[in-house]
């Protein structure tokens, strides 16, 4: 049985963090998207460690500029309209 996500100790790293709760998801998800939540949490994860090194623990994460640095980072998204990429 996984830990619960509510039950990690109080300095816990964020990959920690991340995989506990990934796990815990997982119960419930296919293995595809299992998949894709741990690809996108380590992408994440690598994009806070090259651009804020110091930020260590879940209390040192903020909206800006962490969340919003990194959707910024991200690659703009191909639509997809009736099967065909536009």
């Amino acid at each position: 049985m996984s830990p619960s996500p509510h039950s990690r100790p109080p300095h816990a790293k964020l990959e920690e963090i991340f995989e506990t709760h990934i796990q815990a998801l997982a119960t419930t998800l296919s293995r595809g998207t299992v998949a894709n939540y741990r690809g996108t949490a380590r992408r994440f994860l690598s994009y806070l460690h090259a651009n804020f090194p110091r930020v260590r623990r879940l209390s040192q994460l903020h909206r800006d500029p962490h969340l919003l640095g990194w959707f910024l980072n991200l690659p703009p998204r191909r639509r997809v309209e009736a099967g065909r990429e536009c």
